[in-house]
């Protein structure tokens, strides 16, 4: 699917956005801005995807084809990880999705991206009233089928609605809407978003949840100057459909421009589908078998069952600091790493380049922070440095069970 792109991506992104490329949103009582999902993310959730893993294949092919020095970056990491880099380990993986990337670019992948961003801002800037010099005969035909098409249906842009991003709070969700319209026949204003890719065939599931997502918004958020979000705004949500939305498709290249009416009532539903679809991607539904070890019976049952709250009650309390321990126990490993000279250097060349350091940010997500200690591991492994203490969460057990001495921690949840 072609995401909505907002016109200030044109000359780069003036969108304040997180590492992982959220909106920064202040929430609604107020606080440090909090990276707020991207209504197209949540779209793809139940996006089967199409043909787009083979195109996108097939794109990467063509570019090792063309580029002998891809070829040779393919070479060295089959060397380096002994035909096997995928499964090597989590740096050698990111390695190879990189690569995929560079491949797919070399072999056109972002042409289509890279005009449809310029049509989403020459359309933006037309319908703000700006003139366009120097645009050449094929842009030219687009822009006036485009306009040619809008007028045949009577469609109006509304004033001062072209590229405003909208805030679900409850959801923490956020995106940019192209355009809000008027239309004959429909008492509420439209929204409307611009898609430009060659086919939308395996596409009007997303566009439904993302332009329904648009419509729930809970006000328009304008961004100000200051980094911390102390100037940012929070505007009335205007009134608008949230039964139906429009997709203005303009082939880019063809000259052509036809319109769709999207049904936002499923979209909606596909929303909230979507949203529970994110959560189960994250959830741990299994845990580890041990043969000879029974299946805990109901804690009402147990001996001593009183005493299972108070040491479940002490386990999580000394987990909910889990995450800034965990950085610290990382961090010190970092350290010791940095005291070997090879090591430091082995460890520099395996971090991802888009993920930033310990020190760097207080960000990272739980992943990233299993791929971090995934890199730690093998640096030790392969430089035989000394094993790292217990790991925080290891401590915390072992911490509650010094308080009951003689006893024993199993795991008395059931299973669903």
């Amino acid at each position: 699917m072609t995401d909505t792109i907002p016109l200030a991506e044109l000359g780069g992104d003036n969108v304040r956005r997180d590492q992982w490329g959220r909106y920064l949103v202040v929430p609604p009582g107020g606080g440090r801005p909090t990276g707020y999902t991207r209504v197209t993310t949540v779209a793809k959730a139940l996006d089967g995807g199409g043909g787009l893993a083979a195109w996108k294949a097939s794109m990467a092919a063509a570019g090792i084809i063309m580029r002998r020095g891809l070829r040779a970056r393919w070479e060295a990491l089959l060397a380096l990880y002994a035909g096997d880099p995928w499964y090597a380990s989590e740096a050698s993986k990111a390695e190879c999705k990189a690569l995929v990337e560079d491949c797919a670019a070399v072999g056109g992948a972002n042409d289509r991206r890279e005009v449809g961003s310029a049509l989403h801002a020459i359309t933006a800037l037309a319908d703000s009233g700006r003139a366009l010099p120097h645009l050449t005969e094929e842009t030219e035909r687009d822009l006036e089928a485009y306009h040619r098409g809008l007028a045949a249906a009577g469609i109006t842009i509304v004033g001062g609605q072209i590229e405003q991003i909208v805030v679900l709070d409850e959801y923490q969700v956020a995106g940019t809407f192209d355009r809000l319209v008027t239309v004959p026949g429909f008492e509420l204003p439209l929204i409307a978003d611009l898609k430009t890719g060659a086919s939308l065939d395996y596409s009007w599931q997303p566009f439904a949840v993302q332009l329904s997502a648009y419509a729930h918004g809970d006000a328009i958020y304008v961004q100000g100057p200051a980094a911390d979000g102390s100037k940012d705004q929070r505007l009335a949500m205007p009134p608008v459909d949230q039964d139906f939305g429009l997709v203005f498709w303009l082939n880019a290249g063809s000259g052509a421009f036809e319109i769709y009416l999207v049904d936002l009532r499923s979209g909606w539903e596909g929303f909230t589908h979507s949203m529970w679809a994110r959560g189960w991607h994250n959830a741990k539904p299994a845990s580890l078998y041990v043969p000879g070890v029974p299946r805990p019976s109901a804690r009402s049952s147990r001996s001593g069952g009183d005493l299972v709250p108070l040491l479940e009650a002490s386990i999580a309390q000394a987990q909910r600091d889990r995450a800034p321990s965990l950085r610290d126990w990382l961090q010190g490993r970092i350290n010791v790493i940095g005291e070997h000279p090879e090591a430091r250097v082995d460890l520099g060349s395996r971090w991802p380049a888009d993920m930033p350091t310990l020190r760097a940010s207080q960000a990272h997500t739980p992943h990233q922070l299993e791929l971090i200690e995934g890199l730690l591991d093998g640096v030790e492994r392969r430089w035989e440095i000394r094993f790292p203490p217990p790991k925080p969460e290891e401590q915390a057990v072992a911490k509650v069970l010094d308080m009951f001495p003689g006893s024993t921690i199993t795991n008395t949840k059931e299973p669903a």
